[in-house]
């Protein structure tokens, strides 16, 4: 049910005896539903035809394209099921049933295809391109059951049982005048898709051979059986790839560019039949393991009964989430989303996927999807009717609470405090707008501009006049940062909004809320925010001498360009539309002017001049090649570390994949000093974007909790550090974790009550777009 993609293919690479006519190929034929190119569809490929179109050309030798050339010979998506659906096929000894698995495969693969072929295959044509046709896919299918030999825990070299399909698509279109072009796709988009609708038909096929659905994941992937121990020791190809990887810190799923250089760099040739039959072999070994071939497959299976699966719902109940899923953490899906989200909500349930295409179809004319506009290419965008409305709702209560009265501090003293505490004319400026008598005012403002600094002398003189002043943030780790900064009470805005879901109070005539990081909060928490400041308990409070009217104070904080909201839709963007922000424009982070100009030049994407002035001070080092990235960073901050002692050095990276690869190489360099000791315990850990990946710990190690926890009294929010002083494996994915945070020293056991937070501390740990690693 994995769908990779891999742009860009070599013909040799599906030519070779392995791969054609080899011993362990299953079988190789044509997709080529139009009969293009003269070819039979689910016809056996013949090489030297293949060889011919991967690289263009016709039986003559001649060149296909009429128009131009092209940069990529095809493309390959690979698909492929899960390990247990892999071991069910090498270790039944039914030759019917393991035919049948391969069918269910199969099945997948080429409805994945159809689809992709009928939704998202165009040439383009005309000037510029501009006008694009439906064309039809031409490619082979070269479909494999084994891995790359690969040692093994017990001391052997072996090839895994591994079905997988190569599907390479050749880069030719045929257009309706017999005009030959390249296609035109949007490869990245569809290859999640691709695998959910295999997932769908291949669980559906299972589920009528009598085996169960189980553990159902993101897109749809799913096992349906065995110890997660015998199905790890049946992937040591896929582990040998994971290791290179982890040495990088990086994992298939956040680095599949990088993944695919692994996979070539701890490949060994595929090897000729050595008289050992492999079914023979993996049995084999599974009787080694305490397994019983034949019966071990068996024991999954149960009565063909499509009443009864892995989910906890039935398709409907699944189909009725698909819109608000849709739109979690985004405002606006396309088409092929929606597709995805359908196939991935067959998966496990008794629904036949044969019919996807008429529920998506079904879906989008419901009015629980609505189209908003086209996008460049002319395809429909679509977003929810809730979506819409929240939008419109949103800036509606914008509107109206920026209209109304707000009774605000003395401005006179307000001023004077701006002047003692060193404001210039710009913040001075802006604190003066965010206190005038609007219940609603913005402040907007680059990263290190100083916007929570320049709200000191505001929060001070609301304080002296009676306000009670209060923050919110995104996250806990912000809103105790505000906390500290502005000395008032803060919390995340969710833990804010739980107390008014729970029938609290948090906001009266008297009170200012202050929400930081306003850029990071979708649609949903916005109005919410907003709502809230415009009930009946924000505007009037009822006292034993009467009721006070008045009007709540909203001062909202934030950069629209620094971060991408969390949620769906920028409530930040919404909120300007309905009143004006106070602007600050210069950067006074950086005390040297140089490196100042450099930072505003960023700030205001004038990315080439901002080079040229960190060039000239000789602050960017160019590198070739990922590893000798990574390795040069390092080199500086170990650098920085010893010129500057006793201070703080960030490596910060863009994407969470280099941060893990920053954080493996400085792991490296710690333990050959003794700061890192004893072994390494493997734990299931999550990325910045709730992926899961597999993060490798050890004494001295500093960890990043992703989740807030009570521990030993001492709370734990998201964002709090530590350093492990002592750790033991529990379990494949689990460790139980002893760590010093400040003067608390907190423990993360598996064996606690399951309503204790505790018990997730270990599975939540995070390395985030920074590093954890600090001098």
């Amino acid at each position: 049910m994995v769908a990779s993609l891999q742009i860009g293919t070599a013909s040799t690479y599906y030519a070779r005896d392995y791969y054609h006519g080899g011993e362990r190929q299953i079988a190789a034929t044509w997709f080529a539903r139009g009969s293009q190119f003269g070819l039979t569809h689910g016809g056996a490929v013949d090489i030297e035809r293949f060889a011919q179109l991967h690289a263009g050309l016709d039986q003559e030798g001649r060149w296909l394209l009429t128009t131009g050339s092209r940069k990529v010979e095809g493309v390959d998506f690979t698909f492929s099921p899960s390990k247990s659906v892999s071991l069910v096929y090498a270790l039944t000894t039914n030759l019917e049933l393991r035919q049948a698995v391969l069918d269910a495969h199969l099945t997948g693969v080429h409805r994945a295809l159809e689809i992709l072929e009928d939704e998202a295959t165009y040439a383009r044509r005309g000037r510029d391109g501009l006008h694009r046709q439906h064309v039809r896919l031409t490619g082979a299918l070269f479909t494999h059951d084994t891995a790359r030999p690969a040692p093994h825990l017990d001391g052997s070299v072996f090839s895994d049982p591994q079905l997988h399909t190569h599907s390479v698509v050749f880069n030719l279109a045929m257009r309706d005048d017999a005009s030959i072009g390249c296609i035109d796709t949007r490869l990245g988009q569809i290859k999640t898709c691709l695998g959910s609708i295999h997932a769908a038909h291949t669980a559906y096929e299972l589920r009528k051979l009598g085996f169960v659905i189980r553990e159902i994941g993101k897109h749809g992937t799913f096992e349906v059986g065995f110890d997660p121990e015998i199905r790890k020791f049946f992937s040591s190809r896929r582990n040998q790839i994971e290791d290179e990887l982890a040495e990088s810190g990086q994992d298939s799923a956040a680095a599949p560019a990088i993944a695919a250089a692994a996979t070539l760099s701890t490949r060994r040739s595929k090897q000729r039949d050595d008289g050992t039959d492999r079914f023979e072999l993996w049995q084999g070994k599974a009787a080694d393991l305490g397994l019983v071939p034949g019966l071990c497959v068996e024991n999954l299976r149960m009565a063909p009964n499509l009443d009864r699966g892995g989910r906890d719902e039935t398709f409907e109940a699944a189909f009725a989430k698909i819109p608000e899923q849709l739109t979690e953490h985004e405002a606006t899906f396309s088409r092929i989303d929606v597709i995805r989200a359908v196939a991935t909500a067959h998966v496990g349930t008794a629904t036949d996927p044969a019919h996807l295409m008429q529920r998506v179809d079904n879906l989008i004319a419901s009015g629980r999807i609505v189209e908003i506009r086209k996008d460049q290419l002319k395809e429909p965008v679509y977003s929810t009717p809730e979506m819409v409305r929240l939008e419109r709702e949103t800036i509606d209560l914008a509107k109206q609470l920026a209209n109304r009265r707000w009774s605000g501090p003395d401005l006179v003293a307000l001023n004077e405090k701006a002047v003692a505490v060193g404001l210039s004319s710009e913040q001075i400026a802006a604190v003066n707008t965010l206190a005038e008598g609007r219940a609603l005012t913005l402040l907007q403002g680059k990263a290190g501009s100083a916007k929570t600094y320049s709200l000191k002398p505001l929060v001070g003189q609301l304080k002296e006049d009676g306000y009670r002043v209060i923050a919110a943030a995104a996250s806990w780790r912000t809103a105790e940062m505000l906390a500290q900064e502005l000395q008032v009470e803060a919390r995340a805005i969710d833990s804010w909004l739980a107390i008014a879901r729970t029938g609290g109070r948090f906001l009266d005539p008297k009170t200012v809320l202050i929400v930081d990081e306003v850029g990071l909060l979708g649609a949903r928490a916005t109005h919410a925010i907003l709502r809230e400041a415009l009930s009946d308990a924000a505007t009037c409070e009822r006292t034993p001498v009467g009721p006070i009217t008045g009007q709540v104070k909203l001062v909202l904080c934030g950069d629209p360009s620094q971060l991408k909201p969390i949620a769906a839709s920028a409530g930040l963007e919404l909120v300007r539309l309905a009143t004006e922000a106070a602007v600050l424009q210069k950067i006074v982070r950086q005390r040297d002017p140089k490196m100042r100009r450099a930072v505003e030049h960023l700030a205001h994407r004038r990315v080439d001049k901002a080079f040229k002035i960190l060039e000239r001070e000789d602050c960017i080092v160019e590198t070739e090649g990922h590893k000798s990235t990574i390795s040069t960073a390092v080199d500086r901050w170990f650098g920085a570390r010893q010129e500057r002692p006793g201070k703080d050095h960030l490596l910060i990276a863009r994407s969470n994949a280099t941060v893990r690869g920053l954080n493996a190489e400085i792991r490296k360099r710690l333990r050959a000093t003794g700061d890192i000791q004893g072994r390494d315990v493997s734990v299931t850990a999550s990325s910045a974007s709730g992926d899961p990946y597999v993060l490798r710990l050890a004494v001295g190690d500093r960890i990043r909790f992703g989740r807030r926890a009570e521990l030993a009294g001492h709370r734990i929010i998201n964002g709090t550090c530590g350093k492990i002083e002592h750790l033991e494996q529990d379990g494949r994915d689990h460790a139980n974790i002893t760590a010093r945070i400040g003067r608390h020293r907190v423990s993360s056991r598996r064996g606690r009550s399951p309503t204790s937070t505790a018990t997730h501390v270990s599975l939540t740990t995070t390395q985030r777009r920074s590093t954890n690693h600090r001098g």
